[in-house]
């Protein structure tokens, strides 16, 4: 498969369109604060992010699934940190917190919460 043809079917179509979908999904209707997609649409930001680390990889290497976090912090470093530089030096933190607490146990690992990107001080619940 060419890489054009990839990105469209897989990064454009699968990944973002099934974001696209979990978006626009109605609150839960049980009027608890749980539920509304969130762990999905993480866990499919941050698989992205790897795949999108693997693709632009400087190296030219090819897919090898024993460095899912170089992928990661390819992308982390190279295309995140620039947009928002407060994010530098967290890769290794949220690839291991929240990208494999999520994809292993459907849970962010311990001490992951909500906070304020520019104080980091957690938002109030």
């Amino acid at each position: 498969m060419e890489l054009d043809a990839f990105i469209e079917q897989w990064v454009e179509g699968y990944l973002l369109g099934d974001l696209r979908s979990m978006a626009e999904l109605p609150p839960d209707k049980s009027g608890t604060e749980y539920g509304g997609a969130g762990y999905p649409m993480l866990a499919t930001t941050v698989a992205g992010m790897e795949l999108l680390g693997l693709l632009l990889m400087r190296d030219g290497s090819q897919f090898d699934p024993r460095r899912g976090r170089d992928h990661f912090a390819n992308y982390w470093n190279h295309y995140l940190v620039p947009a928002r530089p407060l994010y530098r030096s967290l890769e290794d933190l949220l690839y291991t917190l929240v990208r494999n607490g999520i994809a292993h146990t459907f849970m962010a690992k311990h001490k992951v919460c909500d906070a304020d990107p520019m104080t980091r001080t957690p938002s109030p619940r």
